[in-house]
Parts: C-alpha cells; structure tokens; sequence
C-alpha cells in the first residue's frame, strides 16, 4: 500500500497589531491566504506570536476574517507565543468553521488530519519555576520542559508521523541584527526538541527563517518588524511528511515584502554633501535616511532632513552629529571587567559622588554574576 504523503504548511510570527508596520503585516496575511488556496495543504499550523501585543478590537477582527478564510481550505492548529497575552486567543476556539479550529496555550497533544502535533506554548520562567533562586529557577525551568518533551515521546511512538509544534528559543540559532529574545533564560537544545520523538519540529518566536537540523526549522515571521530585518527575506515553510520515521521534505515560500532601503547622506568641508543610495529604489519602498554632519554644520543637516522629507515624504529621518574630538582611553580598551571600565572612564571624565559609584559598581556586580551564572 501506498505510503499517504501529508503536506502541512507551517507559519511563523504573524504579529497582528504590529504598530506603524501593521500594513505590510495585512499584506503578507492577504498573500498566505492566496498561496495556501492555491497549495490546499492537509493541514496549517502557525508557532505563536499571533499578536504582536493585546489585541484591540480591530485586531481581533483583523485575525477572525482571516481565520475564517483560513479554515475553509485546511485545519487550523496554533500556540501561544511570548507576545501574546494569556487568554486573548481562546475565544477564536469558538468560531462555527468547516475545517478544526485550535489555539493552544498550554501544552497539549493534538489529533490532526492524520498526524500527531505535540503542541508547546510559549512557558516563562515565572510559570515554571518552583520558588528559590534564579539560578534554581533557571534550571527547574529547563527540566521541566524536558520533562514534557520526554512525555511526548510516548505518543510521538506511534505509528503514524508526529509533528511538535512549539515557540521556543533554541540554541544555535541565528538572530536579525537587533532581534532582542525575552524568553527569560529558557534555551532548549536540538536534541532536547528530537528527545520528544516527533518527525518534525516547527518552530517560532525566532524572525529569520532558518533551519538548525533536516527535521527542525523556524519559519521566521512574515513581515518585517524593524529595520534590523531589513535584508531578511520572508516566507514560510511548505512541508511533506511520510511515513513515520521518514525524513520530512521542506520547501521555502517565500512572501513579497516591502522594501526597507537605508540613504546615507555625509558632510566633508572639501567635498560638501554626499549621498549613498541605492540605485532604484522602489515606490513603495519604506526608506530610512542617516544624516551624518559635524556639530557645526547643524544648520545644513537641518535643511538636508527637508530635502529628504520632499522626496520621501514618509521617510525615517535620523540625524546623527559627530563630535568634534574623541575620546580615547587605552585603560577602558584594556579593561577586563566592567567594573575596570567604569572606573578608566571615571578616571578620565571625572569623579562622580561617591554614593552613585557604590550603587553602580554593586549592578554591575549583580549583572556579571547573572552573566555568568
């Protein structure tokens, strides 16, 4: 008998509500919509981070329409990331749809269209830890994790494919230039995610598509949420999975996203304004324009911002002054310890109250043996 071929199409961060970038975010649901219409997958499952924050009404209608379309091509399965706020996706549960409806936010084995999906949330520390200290609590966190993982495998050895769905950090993998993580020191590793038996591991929470072994990836997020993504490309992942233990073919998908394109204007006495841009830059090109002047030449920086306002009428505009003299401090260069910095540096811009210096040097302390904890 012919081995069934399963195709599941995996989403990453959707961030609905994602401030000033909430368009793009509208656009890119509007191409998933398309794509998937055309593929009509077996089944759709999205790794957390729905919201980009609590949800207002808008979003939560942004989220319902699109939801809705979604389920009338595939079954629908979720979790709660860590920008989601507890209990502000349980109501999308309720929906009357033709195909299943399921967010999770607690951990959870799923029957879906033929596979199993080992669902894992978003769980903090605060959630997890049992009371004692951070590093206590660090590492209670941690097993326990683990110790879901490990009891997933248990239904992961069936024999039909299992799939853990989960919106982790994972060691190993790659961040946007800027990507800032705030999963509280909870760090799984590849085989940590694989003890759980599954065939594949969907991942969220990390922005850059990326793959950490054949059968576990990030499918990123589908829209540019700051300019430190700005040469990121978008997309999601198109799975085929086969029999239990085969390994599972991914294919990229990518999503057109609007271009971010950074101008770089500079002031030199010899040679006066220079300009850096690329050349095309695209209508509907979100653009950033760097304004580089020495602190006496703030007058021309001022009439430069106009001039980028009048061609781009949208544009980020950041003026950046250079300082007349630079300070430089061989004793901060060759400072092994924070501590040893902040001293160098008291030392050659000045003393400040000794009362300040006690309670800065007793942070950093604390901050270093965090650190290294």
């Amino acid at each position: 008998m012919a081995t069934r071929h399963i195709r599941v199409a995996h989403l990453g961060d959707l961030h609905v509500g994602l401030r000033d970038r909430q368009a793009q975010v509208d656009r890119s649901l509007a191409f998933l919509l398309e794509d998937l219409e055309r593929l009509q997958p077996d089944l759709v499952v999205q790794a957390g981070d729905i919201f980009d924050t609590r949800s207002s009404i808008a979003d939560r209608n942004v989220l319902a329409s699109w939801l809705s379309a979604i389920v009338r091509i595939a079954p629908f399965f979720a979790i709660r990331g860590n920008h989601d706020v507890p209990f502000d996706l349980s109501i999308y549960n309720h929906l009357a749809t033709p195909h299943h409806l399921q967010i999770c936010e607690a951990p959870a084995v799923l029957d879906a269209a033929g596979v199993d999906i080992l669902a894992l949330p978003h769980l903090d520390l605060k959630g997890l830890a049992t009371e004692g200290s951070i590093e206590d609590g660090h590492r209670d966190s941690e097993a326990r994790i683990r110790g879901i993982l490990e009891d997933f495998r248990a239904v992961a050895g069936h024999a039909r494919p299992a799939i853990l769905l989960a919106h982790a950090d994972v060691a190993g993998r790659k961040l946007s230039w800027g990507e800032k993580q705030h999963q509280q020191g909870i760090k799984l590793s590849v085989a940590d995610l694989l003890s759980s038996g599954a065939d594949a591991v969907m991942l969220g929470h990390i922005h850059q598509l990326q793959s950490l072994d054949p059968r576990v990836w990030y499918a990123g997020s589908i829209a540019r949420s700051n300019w430190g993504e700005a040469d990121d490309d978008k997309g999601y992942l198109l799975w085929t999975m086969g029999a239990k233990g085969e390994l599972p073919q991914v294919e990229v998908r990518n999503i057109p996203t609007r271009p971010m394109v950074t101008v770089s204007c500079s002031w030199s006495e010899q040679d006066g304004w220079r300009t850096e841009k690329p050349a095309v830059i695209a209508d509907d090109a979100e653009v950033r324009v760097r304004i580089s002047v020495p602190e006496a030449r703030m007058a021309e920086a001022v009439q430069a911002r106009a001039d980028a306002l009048d061609r781009w009428p949208d544009a980020k505009v950041e003026i950046q002054p250079e300082a007349g003299t630079r300070l430089r401090c061989e004793e901060i260069a060759q400072a092994e310890s924070l501590q040893e910095m902040l001293e160098a540096y008291w030392r050659t811009v000045g003393e400040p109250p000794a009362a300040f210096k006690l309670e800065a040097i007793a942070a950093l302390a604390e901050l270093e043996r965090q650190a290294a904890a």
